[in-house]
């Protein structure tokens, strides 16, 4: 979902929106944007549209070379490298030396697997490669962080530049979902250190993974 304030700026909410298309998977690594067709889209001005194509370039999304048109990123294994590192920071740290977490992060993070599992039936990847995302944004909000949760919203549509679509997406992405339901499972029954081990093993395999694709 896209999180707009009802007073931002249309620059920003134009750039929001964009960024949870990338998100989402709409707006592919190396996708061309067109001016002509996005002002017409977000019904903004040429200026406007610029503004926001200039913090998507700031926010490391697009890219630009001189005369060509804006295109969506595509990250280098330098960046998926930076990508972990953070990752693991943020992610692990969540979870470890844990005693509770709250019962309506738990069932937040319950129905995102739940989501995730209906997307592995219905064959929907899209669907299920943005739940995956999803699922590791609300670890990251057990920090109680604004700050956290914006950086780390950024570094998963970046994230996403990276992620296989077409026929290889099931086996791409099958075996991830599956093992955050294991994860939300731990979590359930109060074993948050093994719950950390877990996801530990899984960001590992994911960056190493990931790395081939680069």
């Amino acid at each position: 979902m896209t999180e707009t304030a009802p007073n931002e700026p249309a620059f920003i909410r134009v750039a929001n929106e964009i960024r949870n298309s990338i998100l989402c998977g709409r707006i592919l690594s190396g996708a061309a944007l067109i001016e002509a067709e996005l002002i017409d889209v977000y019904n903004v001005s040429r200026n406007t549209l610029r503004e926001s194509l200039q913090l998507l370039r700031q926010q490391g999304l697009l890219s630009q070379e001189r005369n060509k048109s804006v295109r969506v990123k595509r990250l280098s294994a330098a960046e998926l490298k930076d990508i972990f590192i953070v990752r693991r920071v943020v992610e692990l740290s969540a979870l470890r030396g844990r005693q509770s977490v709250p019962a309506d992060w738990l069932q937040r993070l319950g129905d995102l697997t739940r989501e995730g599992t209906g997307a592995i039936e219905r064959a929907d990847w899209q669907v299920g490669a943005t739940t995956s995302l999803r699922f590791h944004q609300e670890i990251v909000a057990l920090h109680g962080s604004p700050i956290f949760d914006q950086m780390f919203s950024l570094l998963v549509t970046q994230l996403r530049l990276v992620f296989v679509t077409g026929a290889q997406e099931r086996a791409f992405q099958e075996p991830w979902l599956m093992r955050e339901t294991e994860i939300h499972g731990l979590l359930a029954e109060g074993r948050y250190e093994t719950a950390a081990d877990r996801l530990e093993i899984y960001l590992a395999d994911a960056e190493a993974m990931l790395m081939t694709l680069m």
